[in-house]
C-alpha cells in the first residue's frame, strides 16, 4: 500500500499577492488590503513589508497609517480573490482528484497513489509551484507530509518559497522545536494565554504532557491539541464540493458590549451570509462565529445545524447562542465574522414532512425579500425580529432604508 502523502500549498498574504499581479507596481512595497471607507476599518491582510513596519491584520487603518505612512491601502476585491483561488484549485486538479481549499491561498492535495503516474511527491510539489508561478504569477510555498496538519506547518516553515518534505515517521521530531503557537487551533488569544501561564512554549513540551492533563485545562479540545503536538491528524482531504465555506463580516461603527446592539450586528451579518448562500444555491450545515474584541483578542465558537438551511432566521437562531457564549467578557466587541461550513447544494424540492408547508411559506417570504433587495439594495427591507418563531418577536432592527416588522 502506498504511503500517504499530502501536499499543502501556501501563499502568504494571498490578497496582497493577487493585487500585485494586477498592479506590479505594488511589488516590494508595504501594502494592506482593507476597506477604505470609515475610520474604524480594520486591516484584512498585510504584506511582509508592511508587517516589518508594525502593521498587522486586525489593526485599525488609522493606526496602520500612523506606523507606516507610506502604506498603500487597497480595497478588498473578493470576486478577484475567489477567481484566483479557483484557478489554483483547477491547476492542482491536474495532479490529484482530491483537492481541498482551506481559506484563500491555502490548498491541500492528496498525492497518495500518484507516484507511478506523476513521479516522486517532492517533484510533483516543485512542479505545482512552478506552474502556479508560470500560469498565475503567484509565488507559493509547499509542504509535504503524511497528514494535513504537518504538511500545513511544513509549508509555513518552507524557506525561500521552497518545498519542505517531512519524511514519514518524522512528524513529531519536525514539530518538537517549533513554538507551540504554530499548531493550528492555538490562534485564539485565550488559548495562547493559557499555554503561556502553564509554561508550554514549545510543541515538544505539549507532546510530553499526558493527554489527561491537557483535557483538564482545555476540555475535550486538549486531547486534540495533544494529538496535533504529536503530529497526528486523521482528517482526510475533502473535495471542494463538500468543503466550500462562505462567510460574512461586520465591523462595528463603535466598539460595544451592549448585548442588544451586538445581536443586531449579528443579525445583519447573518443576512449577508444567508444572501451569499442563496446566491450560490447552497445551504449551511455548520456555523462558525469569530469575534474580535477591542483588546485584539479573538474568540471562536462553532456548531452543527440540526438541518441544513439557507434562511436568515434559522441561521440566526443557531448563531445567537454562540454570541451569548462568547461575549461573557466585559471587553467591548469590534468585529464579527460568521462562516457557513459543510455547505450542500439546494435542490429546491420540498420535504415530505408535516412542517413542509410552513417552511415553504418561510422560503417564499425569503425569496420575496431577496428580490426586493436585489432591486433596491440590502437595506431596503428588513425582518423585524431576532429569532424565528419566538413570542417576543416584535423587536425591530432599524436600517437606513426602512424597517419590515413581522409578528407571528
Amino acid at each position: 500500500m502506498d504511503e500517504r502523502r499530502i501536499l499543502h500549498i501556501d501563499i502568504k498574504a494571498f490578497a496582497v499577492e493577487v493585487e500585485r499581479v494586477r498592479d506590479p507596481a505594488l511589488r516590494e512595497r508595504p501594502v494592506a488590503v482593507a476597506p477604505v471607507s470609515g475610520g474604524r476599518a480594520l486591516v484584512n491582510v498585510a504584506s511582509a513589508e508592511a508587517q516589518s513596519e508594525g502593521v498587522w491584520p486586525g489593526m485599525m487603518i488609522r493606526e496602520a497609517l500612523r506606523r507606516c505612512p507610506r502604506l498603500i491601502v487597497r480595497p478588498p476585491d473578493d470576486q478577484l480573490y475567489l477567481r484566483a483561488q479557483k484557478a489554483m484549485i483547477a491547476l492542482l486538479g491536474r495532479f490529484s482528484p482530491l483537492v481541498e481549499p482551506e481559506g484563500l491561498g491555502h490548498i491541500y492535495a492528496d498525492l497518495t497513489g500518484t507516484g507511478r503516474l506523476l513521479g516522486h511527491s517532492v517533484d510533483v510539489a516543485a512542479k505545482a509551484r512552478t506552474e502556479i508561478l508560470r500560469d498565475l504569477r503567484l509565488s507559493a510555498c509547499a509542504g509535504l507530509a503524511v497528514n494535513k496538519l504537518v504538511s500545513r506547518v511544513a509549508a509555513n516553515e518552507a524557506p525561500d518559497k521552497g518545498v519542505w518534505d517531512v519524511f514519514p515517521g518524522g512528524e513529531a521530531d519536525f514539530l518538537a522545536p517549533l513554538p507551540v503557537w504554530r499548531l493550528p487551533g492555538t490562534e485564539e488569544s485565550q488559548i495562547r494565554q493559557m499555554l503561556e501561564e502553564i509554561n508550554l512554549l514549545r510543541i515538544k513540551d505539549m507532546a510530553a504532557l499526558a493527554p489527561a492533563h491537557l483535557r483538564t485545562i482545555f476540555g475535550a479540545f486538549g486531547i486534540v491539541l495533544h494529538q496535533r503536538a504529536c503530529g497526528i491528524d486523521p482528517r482526510p482531504v475533502v473535495p471542494l464540493a463538500r468543503s466550500d465555506e462562505i462567510h460574512a463580516e461586520n465591523v462595528l461603527i463603535e466598539d460595544t458590549n451592549d448585548r442588544d446592539l451586538l445581536r443586531a450586528a449579528l443579525w445583519e451579518t447573518t443576512e449577508m451570509l444567508g444572501g451569499h448562500l442563496r446566491n450560490l444555491s447552497l445551504a449551511a450545515g455548520k456555523l462558525t462565529l469569530a469575534v474580535r474584541f477591542s483588546d485584539a483578542a479573538i474568540a471562536y465558537r462553532c456548531g452543527l445545524l440540526s438541518a441544513v438551511s439557507d434562511l436568515d432566521p434559522e441561521l440566526f437562531k443557531h448563531a445567537s447562542p454562540m454570541l451569548d457564549d462568547i461575549c461573557r467578557r466585559r471587553v467591548r466587541v469590534r468585529f464579527l465574522r460568521l462562516s457557513a461550513g459543510r455547505a450542500v447544494r439546494v435542490d429546491g424540492q420540498t420535504a415530505m414532512w408535516p412542517e413542509a408547508e410552513e417552511r415553504r411559506k418561510r422560503r417564499s417570504l425569503q425569496s420575496a425579500l431577496d428580490s426586493i433587495r436585489r432591486k433596491y439594495g440590502l437595506n431596503a427591507v428588513k425582518y423585524g425580529f431576532e429569532n424565528w418563531g419566538e413570542a417576543d418577536a416584535s423587536r425591530t432592527i432599524q436600517s437606513k432604508a426602512g424597517v419590515c416588522c413581522l409578528r407571528n
